[in-house]
């Protein structure tokens, strides 16, 4: 029945062909195939030319092959029905020790370590739900081609990625890095680069190092003679507009990341002082213990124009500390009589970021299908078909909601992540505790 079918749209579509022209006959052909084709056979499918596979498939390309950046990150994406703000458990590897042979205590068995031992836990919470939702209209997709779509749905992947490796940079301060120093832009070049290693070197061992610097830093270093060469320039950049250099001076890959974040907050204005106590007071500051900030404004009682540290009081008040040491110690500066109209700005003035894997510790995943009880927690539709994909050669697992609207033919589709991060170490906590030590913040003042 279906070869008979099959046969009579050919011959009505030649007759159109004949009559009306090839437009007409492209539009019969091809709502005469939707027609005759089985729902059995189209069940399961999101449209005419891409099925929910196929574009989970070129998503998860998308965000790891065109989002470098994760791959320089201790990532696990294997979660596979995950929740919004789960806690969660990521895992990160250690460095053991060596021991001593000996016959008297096991032989090759002395000083043995667990594998297990060797993995740090690093409890962190899902608290990012990232989506891409995407419209394909009916009419629409049946008049396009395959290929017009492949790279719109690739980007969702690259987009979530994106999304997700800004979320983390961000994260990046002294609240959770104790160890950072001072360059200039103008003088980040090779020595610079020799110096950040040598300062790494002087608190912890790795096998890999890597570093993301801004533009400017990239600029720099790319006018250096010792790194302009065939080796580590030349021929691995290309024609790609992002810089890179692979196996230089201690690093394993240095980065261009054009989207690096500073750290300078917008500033507080408005904040005043007070001698009893040493208390700023400003209505939901919004820092954390250890931020580093400038200060300045104060019609009295304070005055100080280096960059100062902040220790967290309450949501509304805090005090100024010398040093990160002394803002997690509590040792606040010294306000000598009460104060109005002060300025307090978050200064980090990051220009690179100096890391092992490990500074990062990423856990994330394919959220779980729709219940009904997450439907009434989170407001979805419990229509809405969950599909999860994991593949094993990027190690990365994803989700994808998609659903019909109701009373058309739309489709929509939305690609989505739950994750969560854990960056240096606890805010508040002393210098060396957590993943501090794995990450270095070069600063220009």
């Amino acid at each position: 029945m279906k070869t008979l079918l099959f046969f009579l749209l050919i011959a009505a579509t030649a007759l159109v062909f004949r009559t009306h022209g090839i437009i007409a006959a492209s539009v019969l052909f091809m709502f005469g195939g939707y027609l005759i084709t089985p729902w059995s056979a189209m069940k399961g499918q999101l449209c005419v030319t891409l099925t929910p596979t196929e574009i989970l498939a070129l998503q998860i390309k998308s965000f790891k092959k065109r989002v470098p950046v994760l791959q320089m990150m201790g990532t696990d994406f294997t979660g596979m029905s995950l929740r919004y703000n789960q806690n969660a458990i990521a895992r990160i590897r250690t460095l053991g020790t060596a021991s001593t042979y000996s016959a008297n205590s096991g032989g090759y068995k002395n000083g043995a370590q667990s594998g297990r031992g060797l993995l740090t836990d690093v409890p962190l919470v899902l608290d990012q739900w990232v989506t891409y939702p995407i419209l394909l209209e009916h009419i629409n997709h049946i008049q396009d081609a395959i290929n017009d779509y492949t790279g719109v749905v690739g980007d969702g992947g690259y987009i979530i990625g994106k999304g997700m490796v800004d979320y983390i940079l961000g994260l990046v301060s002294s609240a959770r890095f104790s160890q950072g120093q001072t360059i200039a832009t103008a003088d980040f070049d090779v020595d610079g680069l020799i110096a950040v290693n040598k300062s790494m070197n002087a608190v912890t061992e790795a096998n890999d190092r890597f570093m993301i610097v801004n533009s400017d830093v990239a600029s720099t270093l790319a006018a250096d003679q010792r790194l302009i060469n065939s080796q580590w320039f030349g021929e691995k950049q290309g024609g790609e507009p992002i810089r890179v250099w692979r196996n230089a001076y201690g690093f394993r890959e240095i980065r261009e990341y054009v989207d690096l974040p500073a750290g300078t907050t917008p500033a507080l204005t408005g904040v005043t002082c007070t001698d009893t106590g040493d208390i700023f007071t400003k209505t939901a500051h919004g820092l954390v213990t250890g931020q580093r900030v400038t200060a300045a404004s104060f019609s009295a009682g304070f005055s100080n124009s280096g960059k100062l540290y902040v220790i967290k009081v309450s949501a509304d008040t805090f005090q100024l500390a010398s040093s990160l040491a002394n803002a997690v110690a509590g040792t606040a500066l010294t306000v000598s009589a009460d104060g109005t109209g002060g300025v307090v700005t978050g200064a980090e003035n990051m220009c690179a970021f100096a890391f092992e894997q490990r500074a990062f510790a990423v856990h994330g995943g394919a959220p779980a299908p729709v219940t009904t009880e997450l439907a009434a927690q989170f407001g979805i539709p419990v229509s809405t078909l969950v599909d999860a994909m994991y593949d094993s050669e990027t190690q990365i697992a994803m989700g994808q909601a998609r659903w019909q609207e109701p009373g058309t033919a739309d489709l929509y589709i939305c690609p989505t992540m739950i994750y969560g991060a854990k960056v240096g170490r606890n805010v508040g906590t002393a210098a060396g505790s957590g993943l501090d030590y794995a990450g270095h913040i070069i600063r220009t003042a």
